[in-house]
């Protein structure tokens, strides 16, 4: 049976993720849009909506508690990743973690 992924290491991820299912907004010059956060690292976090910013696009990345600048590094389909300008810290890692932890699953219209 073959298996998603590889068994051993060697993927491209050099940040560990953590789930984080939670609404966040991603701001770009033109536009605020909401989003489902999906997964985060120190380095960046992965968001989901129907329509989202282009490959290559500047952005705001903000939670709850968080205001990060980053640039959107991948985007397909509904989903997108946002690398961010500067690593969050662990503690900001962590608070992210704890307000996905205590919301309900999201909702995106």
């Amino acid at each position: 049976m073959s298996a998603f992924g590889k068994a051993e290491g060697g993927g491209r991820r050099q940040s560990s993720r953590a789930s984080a299912a939670q609404l966040a907004v991603l701001s770009t010059i033109s536009s605020d849009t909401r989003v489902g956060l999906m997964n985060v690292s120190s380095r960046g976090v992965r968001v989901t909506a129907p329509e989202l910013p282009a490959q290559g696009e500047d952005v705001l990345f903000q939670s709850d508690s968080i205001q990060l600048f980053g640039q959107v590094a991948w985007a397909r389909g509904s989903q997108c990743g946002v690398t961010f300008l500067s690593p969050m810290s662990p503690d900001q890692v962590e608070q992210l973690k704890r307000e996905a932890s205590s919301q309900e699953p999201f909702q995106l219209d």
